[in-house]
């Protein structure tokens, strides 16, 4: 009796074990959308180096892309919220934009960099937001 409870457990385990295949299909549903339609790449960066922070933020578009507003922010952690210590705008007319900027006398503390960009195709615009690892002074 044991052997067959031992042999009807492994056989679950074992059934369990494998891996299963599963396929996507394509949806017509009209209220999916995919995540950025103007935007090949997107990334937020920060580096602390003797009190100082640099920020920068970068955006490459699509060949569509006529504008892009880059809202740079650098934050600070303050218990379990974020509050913002310096933001920087910048607007480009073109496929790609980078805003690149130095914060100084950093006090103690984690802090990270996010950007809002806004990108622009003719009359039509996503907003994409990225944010950086979080770094410690």
């Amino acid at each position: 009796m044991v052997k067959r409870i031992m042999c009807l457990i492994f056989s679950v385990i074992l059934a369990f074990s494998f891996g299963v295949n599963t396929m996507a299909l394509l949806s017509n549903d009209p209220s999916i959308e995919p995540y950025a339609l103007y935007t090949k790449n997107s990334y937020a960066y920060l580096d602390i180096s003797n009190g100082n922070a640099s920020c920068s933020a970068v955006l490459k578009g699509t060949s569509s892309v006529t504008k892009i507003k880059i809202t740079m922010t650098l934050e600070k952690k303050t218990l379990f919220w974020w509050s913002d210590k310096q933001t920087w705008t910048k607007t480009v007319t073109g496929t790609s934009a980078t805003l690149s900027k130095t914060y100084s006398d950093l006090s103690s503390g984690t802090y990270r960099v996010s950007a809002e960009c806004v990108v622009y195709s003719g009359s039509k615009s996503e907003t994409i937001t990225v944010q950086s690892a979080e770094k410690k002074k």
